[in-house]
């Protein structure tokens, strides 16, 4: 779907007052009216902090996922060297 975003914002938005808009659905022609406001705290700083906040909390999960398939790794090479190691007995035995 595509959308037309027509909004009324004034400059009082930056000191955390309301805003109205209109949104246009360009296929079908529904009109919606959306209304809010802008926390003041909302700061390009704070937003720009919380984006790196959530950029280290995925950097974290991915350290813990590459370390868990570190682990899956070697935990596969040691039962293909101990698969080996059983197949020699084995051999050993039955001579």
């Amino acid at each position: 779907m595509k959308y037309l975003a027509l909004l009324a914002v004034g400059a009082s938005v930056s000191y955390g007052q309301q805003f109205n808009g209109t949104v246009v659905d360009l296929d079908s022609g529904r009109i919606q009216v959306i209304n809010g406001s802008v926390n003041p705290d909302d700061s390009v700083a704070a937003m720009r902090q919380r984006t790196i906040d959530g950029y280290r909390r995925m950097n974290a999960e991915l350290e813990v996922s590459l370390a868990n398939m570190r682990a899956e790794s070697e935990a596969r090479a040691q039962l293909r060297e101990l698969r080996e190691q059983t197949e020699l007995l084995r051999k050993i035995a039955n001579e």
